[in-house]
């Protein structure tokens, strides 16, 4: 799966400076500078739960898993009643690909303090193991715990999306943008649907906000391309995934559009080669994973 990225320890924001100074060393990628600094707190308070588990972030982002995973659940000990350290927690056994675990830990941050963005996380594993009905349930509690979550609400249209519930998911997507009307991936998924459906102007209208927020997004690109090749704009349909390609050159999908457009060009040879790296990327290509997690990486 994509490596997720944890989310910064909101305990961090009321912390005498040195440990401010280690969080900011954290979310520049200074990592080594960050551990250093977490240690000196951590000689002058052994059981400091804030720095212990930045220092947890940290060795999880060093990629030292088992030091991550200490850190981390002693953190969660200390401070049960903070629901970000379990939801940290959580998000490291999801990239150890320990599902359980990562479950038995939100449940307990649940039974403890019941707060919207545990229930989201509950609701992000549940997609993850293929259970989306029991997902949209977590994702409701989210709501009803706090009924302006953008975040809740969108999971909730990309939930009734996987189902092929378009109406549902459409009128989820629009909540999101009354809320926050310049949510890239609420415009996005909400083209992608509309393209389906063949309302191309609805579509293209959702993707030019979406470009406007997101200008070297590749998928923005291919769907663009989608949609004037639809439409029968060969030139910007070319144009369109070609940039897709460039931007994502690994990227499956965007090579099969290329490989589209250009035999509908009749320019054959080039089609072809395009339509080997689909073949070839396709392969490396993980199932679902970055729609799901992409929007808790930004």
């Amino acid at each position: 799966m994509p490596l997720l990225v944890l989310v910064a320890v909101a305990a961090g924001t009321q912390r005498e400076p040195p440990f401010a100074a280690a969080l900011a060393d954290f979310r520049e990628g200074r990592y080594e500078q960050a551990r250093v600094k977490l240690q000196r707190l951590l000689v002058q308070n052994s059981r400091d739960a804030a720095a212990l588990h930045l220092l947890g972030l940290v060795e999880a982002s060093l990629h030292h898993a088992d030091q991550a995973r200490a850190y981390l659940e002693t953190s969660v000990t200390l401070a049960p009643n903070q629901p970000t350290f379990a939801i940290n927690l959580a998000r490291f056994w999801i990239r150890q690909g320990k599902l359980d675990a990562a479950e038995e830990v939100l449940q307990a941050s649940v039974a403890i303090l019941p707060r919207p963005e545990t229930y989201e996380t509950l609701g992000l594993l549940r997609l993850q193991d293929d259970k989306p009905q029991q997902a949209l349930g977590c994702f409701t509690k989210s709501l009803a715990l706090a009924p302006d979550r953008v975040n809740a609400r969108y999971y909730v249209g990309l939930t009734q999306q996987s189902l092929g519930q378009f109406d549902a998911a459409l009128e989820a997507y629009e909540a999101v943008l009354l809320l926050a009307p310049s949510d890239f991936y609420a415009h996005l998924q909400s083209a992608k649907i509309l393209l389906i459906r063949g309302n191309l102007t609805q579509a293209l209208a959702h993707l030019r906000a979406a470009e406007q927020e997101e200008p070297s997004s590749a998928s923005v690109h291919l769907y663009l391309s989608r949609v004037h090749l639809s439409t029968g704009d060969l030139d910007l349909a070319l144009r369109a995934a070609t940039r897709a390609v460039r931007l994502k050159p690994n990227d499956s999908l965007s090579h099969y559009q290329l490989s589209q457009v250009l035999a509908r060009l009749g320019r054959m040879k080039e089609a072809k080669l395009e339509r080997d790296l689909f073949e070839k990327y396709r392969k490396f290509s993980p199932a679902n994973l970055p729609e799901i997690w992409q929007r808790q990486e930004d």
